[in-house]
């Protein structure tokens, strides 16, 4: 027991809200047979119909967009958001590169390195001397 996480049996979220989802994505039916908590309601956004809401355009659940975040799109000059803040995070680590290694050679000195980049990406990839020579 010591040194270990907490079972998720005794966690007070559900599967779909927390981070471990994000990076791995499991079904409702999946996280029910392991016994562990689904939340249908974090997928059920709280909004009063008589309050400005907006309608998120990839999922269509309605979501609201506070004063104090509209004062800060105002002030930024940029447009209030189209999808839901749920919708948002998904994007976001839609861009994250995958968690796994491959193997490429620096662009500079061809020293075997391991990276996050897979070996058809277009970036330029150095070992960790050739970069810092690069940046130093």
């Amino acid at each position: 027991e010591w040194g270990t996480f907490f079972p998720p049996k005794l966690s007070a979220f559900g599967y779909n809200e927390t981070v471990a989802h994000d990076f791995v994505p499991l079904s409702e039916e999946d996280v029910k047979a392991r016994g562990w908590k689904w939340n249908t309601q974090a997928e059920v956004a709280s909004a009063d119909a008589s309050d400005d809401v907006q309608i998120c355009e990839v999922t269509n659940k309605p979501f609201k967009i506070i004063p104090q975040e509209l004062k800060f799109y105002e002030e930024m000059g940029v447009p209030t958001p189209k999808r839901c803040p749920d919708q948002r995070h998904k994007d976001r680590m839609g861009k994250l590169n995958p968690r796994s290694l491959f193997g490429r050679t620096c662009q500079k000195c061809q020293k075997a390195i391991q990276t996050t980049y897979a070996p058809d990406r277009p970036e330029i990839v150095y070992c960790e001397s050739c970069y810092l020579s690069e940046v130093y």
